[in-house]
């Protein structure tokens, strides 16, 4: 394990200065051939006009919070359109409405996903109540590759590039993966959407201007060295 942690101190250093970041997670790795994709869970909103459920993509600069699971689904929309046959697996806990209703996360990527074209039966929603976070993703996909392992041993995980390298290394370093020789990639949905349409990078760039993103860059630098150094504590559950 402590090697481990040194070869992912030694990723994080790197990617934190943009050094040789394509290498590091790079979504043409082989990724046609993956058993699965774990699409990490995103906060949705309510539409005030329409009151449906919409998966945010918009930074809400005060707080910082960034929400891009409408960019998620729809690199795996372009993962499927490009030839993926593998399952999905879709992640988050339970976000509540303005009504107080329970609305799995999970289901909701799998919704949207569906109503993109991607076929429901390649879809399984395996985020649960109380695991609201990139450490909750990480046990409910355990949970799932328990019981299913044989069928998945090489894998993707599937999330923006401010996201990537914390959610790389919490799978990487847990147990469960690391004593049963899982391949585990790291897939940028930045990178796959860039190949859907140039025009992405342009509201990529404007994103990234804003002073909301800058400091949600440097909590994820933060709570990756602090996860790596044993005290990571989550800002939700």
């Amino acid at each position: 394990m402590q090697k481990l942690k040194e070869e992912l101190l030694d990723i994080s250093q790197r990617f934190s200065l943009g050094i040789e970041k394509h290498q590091i997670a790079n979504f043409e790795d082989n990724w046609e051939n993956f058993d699965s994709v774990v699409i990490l869970g995103s906060e949705f909103r309510i539409d005030p006009i329409t009151n449906n459920i919409k998966l945010s993509h918009q930074v809400i600069p005060e707080l910082p919070i960034i929400g891009w699971g409408h960019s998620r689904v729809l690199a795996a929309k372009e993962m499927y359109d490009r030839g993926f046959s593998g399952t999905f697996l879709t992640t988050g806990g339970v976000q509540k409405t303005k009504n107080n209703e329970l609305v799995s996360k999970a289901e909701i990527l799998k919704n949207c996903m569906v109503n993109l074209g991607v076929n429901y039966s390649k879809i399984v929603p395996v985020g649960k109540e109380g695991n609201g976070n990139t450490q909750g993703n990480v046990r409910d996909t355990v949970e799932y590759f328990c019981a299913n392992k044989s069928e998945h041993l090489n894998i993707g995980i599937l999330t923006n590039d401010f996201h990537i390298l914390r959610s790389y290394i919490m799978f990487k370093m847990n147990p469960f993966f690391e004593c049963l020789s899982f391949r585990i990639t790291p897939i940028i949905v930045e990178e796959v959407l860039l190949s859907r349409s140039a025009k992405y990078r342009t509201w990529e760039s404007q994103i990234k201007q804003l002073e909301g993103f800058k400091k949600l860059i440097e909590m994820e630098n933060n709570g990756t060295l602090d996860f790596i150094a044993g005290s990571y504590l989550p800002l939700n559950n």
